[in-house]
């Protein structure tokens, strides 16, 4: 399968981005130039999409309820 763009959408955290252990999932580094126009059409296994998409908000804490003892 290739790397599309609604693919990269999938896997937006909810702040609307992708961390870098996403990346990496699909071979490229975050940290150097040009990775998106790099993963493009690159071609993947299932399984580096299911962990792409497993590890969306990954990078975020995990959200409290704001009143604990009133759920």
């Amino acid at each position: 399968m290739k790397v599309t763009t609604e693919l990269l959408e999938q896997g937006l955290s909810r702040n609307g981005a992708l961390n870098a252990r996403q990346v990496n999932a699909l071979g490229e580094n975050i940290t150097v130039s040009g990775w998106r126009w790099r993963l493009s059409g690159k071609e993947i296994t299932g399984l580096q999409k299911k962990r792409f998409l497993e590890l969306k908000d990954a990078h975020l804490p995990t959200i409290q309820p704001r009143f604990a003892g009133f759920e």
